[in-house]
């Protein structure tokens, strides 16, 4: 190989229109989890501990920890791409029904993201991408929808008041509940129990 002392180094600048390498460094990526037995997984674990392991006094220190994090660099972007072209992996899809099941069982329980999170072992931003993907809403949003449509079976199956009722399905206090249920359905709690006395064969509203 030939060195061209008269090299551009524009090209590997931002400030460079041109630059090949813009592209590795633009967009929003999600953050994931290596498998430390993939292939790729090894490589970059190798790359780190030599990184962890150069000497700064060694001649080449810069060069040698700018080759490192190149190595990588391209084995993340590649993972990225690969998650991009080929969607939501099984294991998303796994964990997007573990956390629709973990809701479904628990909605009258206090339930968080942090919550969410590790009943899919996912990081947040696979679990947000995923859920909204497969269910069209975000983690928080479904809940607090399969809430309301519970809610909705109480009151239309049941003779429980609305506080019962807002704290049977897992809501933090009546002010919040109503708030919710008026956006949902339009009309609140008790108007709808009315109505369902009223218009026995009212459509219902089917959970999300």
């Amino acid at each position: 190989m030939v060195y061209n002392k008269s090299i551009n180094i524009e090209l590997f600048t931002k400030g460079y229109a041109g630059s090949a390498f813009l592209k590795y460094f633009e967009g929003k990526a999600d953050g994931f989890k290596w498998d430390a037995r993939s292939e790729e997984g090894k490589a970059v674990a190798e790359a780190f501990r030599e990184l962890a392991g150069l000497d700064k006094a060694e001649y080449g220190y810069e060069l040698h920890c700018l080759s490192l994090l190149s190595r990588i660099w391209y084995h993340t972007t590649a993972r990225l791409e690969q998650e991009h072209l080929e969607g939501p992996s099984k294991a998303h899809n796994g964990g997007v029904k573990k956390i629709l099941s973990y809701i479904h069982e628990h909605f009258q329980e206090k339930i968080t993201v942090e919550d969410l999170l590790r009943t899919a072992n996912l990081s947040r931003s696979e679990v947000f991408r995923c859920f909204k993907q497969y269910a069209g809403v975000s983690p928080m949003a479904y809940l607090n929808d399969y809430r309301l449509a519970r809610a909705a079976d109480f009151l239309a199956g049941t003779e429980q008041n609305v506080t019962e009722i807002w704290f049977a399905c897992g809501f933090a206090d009546t002010s919040y509940f109503v708030k919710l249920f008026r956006e949902k359905y339009g009309i609140p709690p008790l108007k709808y129990r009315k109505k369902l006395i009223d218009t026995p064969c009212l459509e219902r509203i089917p959970v999300h």
